[in-house]
């Protein structure tokens, strides 16, 4: 069974595991420590029977708010845990008074932008060399008010 639901401490060490497997730049442990215990963020979890299968992060600032990471586990990919997380967060952010809501995402990301595209998400702009390890640009994507 599938539930989401705010992260909590002890799901950390699941989510730094998660994180060295998803992205080639990967936050540090204390990275994601910091960012989980600020007070203008928020992370949520994905759990498959108890276990922890994916993660998303926004940080606050009303009426805006930036979605910094979202992984999910690559054995559980295409089964629409990604886009579970992504509307569980973004109503979670609602309830904290986001309407506006930012991300950058690699151009060659082709299935996150599929998924962004669906969730309401439209281009913005192109951050030259946004990216490294391998260098790429990214594209600024904005969600306005719940759309």
């Amino acid at each position: 069974m599938l539930t989401f639901r705010e992260m909590e401490m002890n799901d950390l060490e699941d989510v730094i595991r998660l994180e060295e497997e998803s992205f080639s730049t990967p936050w540090s442990a204390n990275s994601l420590f910091t960012f989980f215990i600020r007070s203008d963020t928020f992370f949520c979890a994905a759990l498959e029977d108890g276990k922890l299968v994916g993660y998303a992060g926004l940080t606050l600032v009303p009426p805006e708010g930036d979605l910094v990471n979202i992984a999910v586990d690559e054995a559980c990919q295409g089964r629409g845990i990604g886009r579970g997380l992504l509307d569980f967060l973004l109503s979670e952010g609602e309830k904290r008074g986001i309407t506006d809501v930012f991300l950058e995402v690699r151009i060659s990301n082709i299935h996150a932008r599929r998924l962004y595209d669906a969730a309401g998400f439209k281009f913005l702009a192109v951050r030259k060399d946004y990216y490294t390890d391998p260098d790429e640009d990214a594209l600024l994507m904005k969600r306005e008010g719940g759309k």
